[in-house]
């Protein structure tokens, strides 16, 4: 991104909406990624290139059901 990358994107994210989970997207698998992207706030990443399950089941695994139960019919 230019003029801002992922870590103060995250942050300025969680400022304005303090209970929304960020996933970071990232190339580097290693272990000092993981550890700076959930320092910076990021409740998960997925490593690129982006398999669409493991993206899938990752955002699956924070999303939180609707508090009234209904499934969100309207």
């Amino acid at each position: 991104m230019p003029g801002m990358d992922g870590y103060e994107a995250t942050c300025r994210i969680l400022t304005l909406a303090p209970g929304l989970p960020v996933i970071g997207q990232t190339a580097h698998a290693m272990a000092e990624e993981h550890a700076k992207c959930r320092a910076a706030g990021m409740v998960d990443l997925v490593v690129k290139p982006i398999d669409l399950s493991a993206l899938v089941q990752t955002i699956l695994r924070h999303a939180t059901p609707p508090a009234n139960g209904t499934g969100g019919d309207r």
